[in-house]
């Protein structure tokens, strides 16, 4: 969940998510707009029907959004190769306007927690992500050297012993005590 909500960090991301789900809602228009054909008429070129399986539509997403924020979409939910049959085109549109509310939802959940720890810490926004994360360093008693190195370990920060020193003593340390700051002075 760090690695999901670090994603969201920046105001710039948020905004091009918030772009992707545009795209995606787009996708789902036209794959419903095929449905309708197919319902209307025996219709089925095979290049149409390929252009809106799940390959060519993260091909596409993928040209104008970086692949982090298509990923955080759950694109793999989508349907492969589709026989020609409305029916499975409409499901289609539903798993893409799906894609679509999760990115909506961890956006809106992001900002939801920037807002609340904002009204909490005097107008000043912390860190969502690195909350998060002190909250669940907290809840499980994992020290800062334990977290540093998960860390490393999903590629979020490099092995570099130099480097994890760094980030523990500057980075994971000072939110973890912030974060315990405010929890003491909330309640």
């Amino acid at each position: 969940m760090f690695l999901e909500l670090s994603k969201l960090e920046s105001k710039k991301i948020r905004l091009q998510v918030l772009q992707l789900v545009d795209a995606l809602e787009g996708e789902a228009l036209d794959v419903f707009r095929l449905a309708r054909r197919l319902e209307r008429k025996l219709w089925n070129d095979p290049a149409v029907l390929k252009n809106h399986g799940r390959a060519e539509i993260v091909k596409r997403l993928r040209a104008r959004f970086a692949s982090d924020h298509v990923a955080l979409a759950l694109v793999d939910t989508l349907d492969e190769q589709l026989d020609p049959l409305p029916a499975h085109w409409y499901r289609q549109g539903a798993l893409l306007l799906d894609c679509a509310e999760a990115l909506n939802v961890h956006v809106a959940a992001y900002e939801y927690q920037l807002v609340h720890r904002r009204r909490h810490d005097a107008g000043r926004a912390p860190s969502v992500a690195h909350d998060y994360l002190a909250a669940e360093q907290q809840r499980f008693g994992k020290s800062d050297e334990q977290v540093t190195q998960s860390l490393a370990d999903v590629g979020f920060i490099t092995h570099r012993e130099t480097f994890m020193a760094h980030f523990r003593e500057n980075v994971i340390k000072k939110h973890r005590l912030r974060w315990l700051k405010r929890q003491r002075g909330e309640r």
